[in-house]
């Protein structure tokens, strides 16, 4: 079985986003974690995804999985031995944040 982890960065992305919702409208950055938590749930307990990987690394791949009514995206890097959620990132967001983060990632 894979380890799972959840990079201490990611919380600050959760943070951010649900805090921007709820200032839309209350309630709403409840909604947006509630979906981003199933999001997080199937990256820890898929067995195994089928989307094509978006960066390819030494000992893993980097995935992304879309979060249903938002426009964000989890990434995570998946090797045999774990998944790592690196990154919730909005959709129009550079990938230069997230890639930032691999080096924080021992694949």
């Amino acid at each position: 079985m894979r380890s799972f982890l959840v990079l201490p960065d990611v919380w600050e992305d959760i943070r951010a986003a649900a805090d921007w919702y709820d200032a839309q409208r209350p309630g709403l950055g409840a909604e947006f974690a509630a979906a981003l938590l199933g999001v997080v749930r199937s990256i820890a307990t898929a067995g195994e995804f089928v989307t094509a990987p978006i960066e390819r690394l030494p000992d893993g791949v980097v995935r992304r999985v879309s979060i249903e009514r938002f426009p964000y995206r989890v990434l995570f890097v998946e090797s045999d031995r774990h998944r790592i959620v690196i990154a919730v990132v909005h959709n129009r967001r550079s990938p230069s944040v997230w890639r930032a983060r691999l080096t924080t990632t021992s694949t």
